[in-house]
């Protein structure tokens, strides 16, 4: 087995929140506690442009540790979501987990 490390950055944090907090806090309001299940349940009907203006103003720090937890959340479908597109691209290969974390930039 390989492991493969993709490091990603730039991300639009806007464009994610529009595609995926309405989503997300729909399912998240379905599940009682936690933190995400408590805040879901009293965002139910936030838009996509509501969580893009939201995330504007946050700090860095906390949109990477909202996506970190989202990636988590989500870990399974980006996993099965991964795999079907390698399996119509004709790729033999499986993804069998993904992990998140915050790195620091390396200045040169």
């Amino acid at each position: 087995m390989l492991e493969i490390k993709i490091m990603a950055d730039n991300l639009d944090y806007g464009l994610l929140a529009e595609k995926f907090i309405p989503e997300a806090i729909g399912e998240f309001s379905e599940k009682k506690g936690g933190f995400f299940g408590n805040l879901a349940g009293k965002l139910k009907g936030f838009s996509g442009a509501a969580a893009k203006a939201a995330l504007n103003v946050m700090p860095q720090k906390v949109k990477e540790d909202l996506v970190i937890q989202l990636a988590n959340e989500y870990k399974e479908k980006f996993i099965k979501s991964a795999n079907i597109t390698l399996n119509q691209k004709g790729i033999a290969a499986q993804i069998n987990d993904i992990e998140v974390s915050v790195v620091e930039k390396n200045v040169r």
